[in-house]
């Protein structure tokens, strides 16, 4: 199972994806797995975050419990979810492309993307990840033309496989981007899946 809290539903918590993963081992003793994107049990100081904190750490738990391998793709969410297994099972990391940890950025590094970008002084906007309906990069597009109405050079990166994950959205993106007369500053990384 492929675990993303925030898709299951509008208040982000459903019993069923445990109960499904229960009922595979316990009825029909099949090996079960899971694959954890996200992880929303951080404590913060905001009561309405710490409630669904809460339920995320049940929700899990659950989820835990109900597995026999468990993964995810950044350390942090490791770390995080080490505490919320059982004992005797480790919290696999299979690193992504996503959720990379910082790493040392050389001078010659950023003269060569600043070379490639054709970049001066302007202020870099970004958004990351690939193209979905829940995911709201229409805004970060006129965000973009705000901005430059404002008199402040800026350039949109959208990283990840914007083109490949969803050509009618990003063909949407695209449009929006030359009806506010911004696709010139707007910069799209490309790859294939």
């Amino acid at each position: 199972m492929q675990y993303v809290p925030q898709l299951y539903c509008r208040w982000r918590f459903s019993c069923t994806p445990a109960k499904v993963l229960k009922s595979l081992k316990e009825k029909h003793r099949m090996k079960t797995s899971v694959m954890i994107h996200e992880y929303g049990g951080e404590w913060t100081k905001g009561l309405k975050e710490n409630i669904f904190a809460f339920l995320f750490r049940l929700q899990t738990k659950a989820i835990l419990r109900a597995c026999d391998l468990i993964m995810t793709t950044c350390v942090r969410y490791q770390r995080g979810l080490q505490t919320l297994a059982p004992s005797q099972k480790k919290v696999h990391f299979i690193p992504v492309g996503a959720n990379v940890l910082p790493v040392r950025f050389e001078t010659k590094d950023r003269e060569d993307l600043m070379k490639k970008y054709r970049l001066k002084d302007e202020y870099i906007l970004g958004v990351f990840g690939r193209l979905s309906s829940f995911r709201n990069y229409k805004t970060a597009v006129r965000v973009l033309h705000r901005v430059l109405n404002q008199g402040i050079k800026a350039k949109l990166f959208i990283i990840g496989c914007a083109e490949s994950s969803s050509l009618p959205l990003f063909t949407e993106l695209m449009n929006l981007a030359e009806e506010l007369k911004v696709l010139k500053v707007l910069i799209s990384s490309s790859c294939r899946y």
